[in-house]
């Protein structure tokens, strides 16, 4: 296109999709299903779960799909507007309208592996592979699945999508490929538009080792915001982005100092960077300037609805090689850009725990925290887990009950939470109503989502329906003998604080307007005289 002042791409070359997809099938899919479907078969014969011995591993419905597309078969719509306008109705192909939808990567990637679990497609722009990923990780803390194939793909390098993005003057105008695009840099101008797919097998950690899988990290934590300010620049500050870095960390229950590295959205724009920078300076606070920052579309261009997914398994990368990849074109640092965004050259570090931010045009925020993988019995660190006695704490995920009440809740001193448990309590009252919680079983939120414990009372073994969101194997289970009556009291030393953005989630603020961000969690069971039910 002469008149386009975007003069670069990044394209996938190459690309053969033969091996996995016949010509028959290739024939009824756009561009962005082939590459999401081949990137899924890739990811699935990595993880041992190809083939006929792989697919035995798990029952279809317990298989499930979250893949996701920023704008889908934009490709396939150019072509059949072109026929309709040049040929008339007749020739628009029947295989328009599911060529053309996004949740066809997700509904191929189904049909070919016979995942029969949940299926989604989550269509948040630039953020939409980072909220399938997240979506996948949610599934399975639930219980809804053992298993899912999760990402995106996009193949949006068309002239219809090219002119759009650069009429906004979203892209770089710049000619010179090992100049563009150029995150974080002073004299950027752009994003450089790329396409390709990233695909990820999520599995539940019980599910995982009973297969003898190679576990590459663990996903740790997922954050979500929205900047309801326009629909696409970001609020100022980075509030938004902020916010989901907060939130994410809080539900890895990590501290800003545990962060090693930062997968950033960087894509080169103006607003963008300096938007993020701020960002993590908010979220990270001093730490900020320790960390190692960089961006993968420096290297690859933006893949829009695909970047998610592929950064994620940049930042993975990252924490198995012990290696960060570059910001590449860096040469003039900005003075609203004054982190260390790793220019150029990539360096070795021990990752350990990694964040990959995606932020999308409406204003959609996603962020995904990864943690190093140490082995059965193994912390995050590596080191054996300790086991709290007599009650061990579960790593936060959203209870099914809240803490009735909060006596007090002050920095550097105790807090007091109590919680009755009560025999008629067979349905949740909290995040998750509908679900069953059987008598007897107790779920605390301790201050500030900060971390969980759970007592079961004659909870069925085999029951898993029972409480979902404790069925993964990283969560560490105590069984103890309780009754309806007894109470509990939570004592919470605050070890060390965040501010955060906007409404709390937990169920008590600090008097300064902090969040608990690390805790000291102390148990008291006060028993009372109870019928011989089971205790």
């Amino acid at each position: 296109m002469p008149s386009c002042p975007a003069r670069l791409c990044a394209q996938v070359r190459g690309f053969d999709p033969e091996p996995y997809i016949d010509r028959k099938d290739r024939k009824r899919m756009d561009r962005f299903t082939q590459y999401a479907v081949v990137a899924a078969a890739q990811a699935m014969e990595d993880a041992g779960l190809a083939g006929a011995a792989g697919r035995g591993s798990y029952p279809p419905e317990r298989l499930g799909v979250a893949f996701s597309s920023g704008v889908g078969g934009v490709e396939t719509f150019e072509e059949q507007h072109a026929r309709l306008l040049e040929r008339g109705p007749e020739w628009v192909s029947p295989f328009f309208v599911p060529m053309m939808i996004d949740n066809m990567a997700a509904g191929n990637i189904a049909i070919m592996f016979g995942a029969k679990g949940p299926s989604t497609c989550q269509v948040t722009a630039c953020a939409a592979s980072a909220h399938s990923i997240a979506d996948a990780f949610r599934l399975i803390a639930e219980g809804r699945a053992d298993a899912m194939i999760a990402g995106g793909a996009e193949g949006a390098i068309t002239p219809l999508t090219i002119a759009g993005f650069a009429n906004m003057q979203a892209l770089s105008t710049s000619d010179d490929p090992d100049a563009a695009p150029r995150p974080f840099d002073l004299m950027r101008d752009g994003f450089v538009m790329g396409e390709g797919a990233g695909a990820l097998v999520l599995e539940s950690l019980d599910s995982a080792l009973a297969r003898g899988a190679r576990v590459y990290a663990e996903i740790a934590g997922c954050g979500f915001s929205t900047d309801a300010y326009h629909i696409t620049s970001p609020a100022p500050g980075g509030e938004g982005a902020a916010r989901a870095m907060i939130d994410a960390m809080r539900d890895a229950s990590v501290s800003p100092q545990d962060i090693d590295y930062v997968n950033a959205h960087g894509t080169g724009t103006p607003y963008n960077d300096s938007a993020e920078t701020q960002a993590i300076r908010t979220a990270l606070g001093e730490h900020a300037r320790r960390v190692a920052i960089s961006s993968t579309k420096s290297m690859i261009g933006h893949l829009l609805g695909a970047a998610g997914a592929v950064e994620a398994i940049a930042c993975i990368g990252a924490i198995v090689d012990e290696f960060v990849h570059p910001t590449i074109h860096y040469s003039q640092p900005d003075p609203e850009c004054d982190l260390d965004y790793v220019p150029n050259h990539g360096r070795p570090l021990a990752v350990r725990t990694a964040i990959s931010n995606s932020l999308g045009f409406g204003g959609h925020n996603c962020c995904l925290v990864f943690r190093r993988w140490g082995g059965p019995g193994a912390s995050p660190e590596g080191e054996s887990r300790a086991t709290a006695d007599p009650i061990s704490l579960l790593p936060h995920r959203e209870p099914f009950v809240l803490v009735d009440e909060i006596v007090s809740a002050e920095p550097g001193v105790q807090a007091v939470g109590i919680k009755r448990v009560r025999s008629d309590e067979f349905w949740a009252s909290g995040h998750f109503p509908g679900h069953p919680v059987m008598p007897g079983v107790l779920i605390v939120e301790a201050m500030a989502q900060v971390g969980a414990v759970a007592l079961f009372l004659g909870m069925p073994q085999q029951d898993d329906s029972v409480l979902p969101l404790f069925a993964g194997a990283n969560n560490v289970r105590f069984r103890r003998q309780v009754c309806p009556g007894d109470t509990l009291t939570i004592e919470t030393r605050i070890l060390q604080s965040w501010h955060s953005f906007g409404r709390a989630h937990s169920t008590a603020r600090l008097p300064d307007g902090a969040l608990a961000a690390e805790a000291e969690l102390l148990f008291t069971l006060g028993e009372a005289p109870c019928k011989p039910i089971g205790c």
